[in-house]
């Protein structure tokens, strides 16, 4: 009897690593590498950036802010807060504090939900939101907090969006900051602000701090200017 032939299997590339394979970055640039977060202590704050999808290409509105700062408002939870937050036309930044790694992404994605139902609501429309992942940097030392801040509470200013020697921004949590330059004049114009915007009333949108870099730390290197612009001391 002949013996049969044993046919050759054809060898596949599946399974492992492909040239072109994996998540596609969306919207304007590339998307936010998607690796394993570093860790994070309880010491230390996070400024987190998020940008949110072409549709929505003016957040500095009365109905879209609306929304946006009642999602801040709820979302407080344990082990979890924001403190500090500005609302730009197409993203948002904020300065939280977390338990650790763990509390920080279940907070973000509490946060983003609120967001994403409250936008879609308003709008009519379904689908993402917010289409890439968002950006934490951990701050770790007093003048990295202070930069922070400054970035955050005046990011305005940097983007020609609100004027560099009027009052503080209201698309902000600056009338709720405590770190504003001990001058009268200053104080006036944040109390004036709060009493005449609508947006000052209501539940507190932000988080007191509880580390020592976000309540003391970050003073060491001087209280903030109301006109301060990111970047440039006033």
């Amino acid at each position: 009897m002949r013996k049969a032939k044993q046919l050759e299997m054809e060898f596949r590339t599946w399974g492992g690593r492909r040239k072109g394979a994996g998540r596609k970055p969306v919207g304007r640039k590339a998307g936010i590498a998607h690796r394993r977060r570093a860790p994070l202590s309880s010491h230390h704050p996070v400024h987190i950036t998020l940008r949110l999808d072409r549709a929505y290409r003016n957040l500095r509105t009365k109905q879209r802010f609306k929304v946006i700062r009642q999602a801040f408002a709820g979302a407080q939870r344990e082990g979890y807060r924001i403190t500090d937050w500005s609302v730009q036309r197409d993203h948002i930044h904020l300065i939280a504090e977390a338990k650790d790694a763990g509390h920080l992404s279940r907070g973000m994605r509490g946060f983003a939900i609120r967001v994403a139902k409250g936008l879609n609501k308003l709008s009519g429309r379904k689908g993402s939101v917010f289409p890439d992942r968002y950006h934490t940097h951990v701050l770790k030392t007093p003048r990295e907090v202070r930069n922070a801040l400054c970035y955050v509470l005046n990011n305005g200013r940097k983007h020609g969006v609100w004027g560099p020697t009027t009052k503080p921004d209201v698309y902000t949590s600056a009338m709720w900051f405590e770190g504003w330059f001990d001058g009268w004049r200053e104080k006036r114009l944040v109390e004036s602000t709060r009493a005449e915007n609508e947006e000052g009333e209501g539940p507190r949108p932000t988080a007191l701090p509880h580390t020592w870099l976000r309540k003391v730390g970050w003073r060491r290197h001087s209280l903030i200017r109301i006109a301060e612009v990111p970047g440039c001391r006033a």
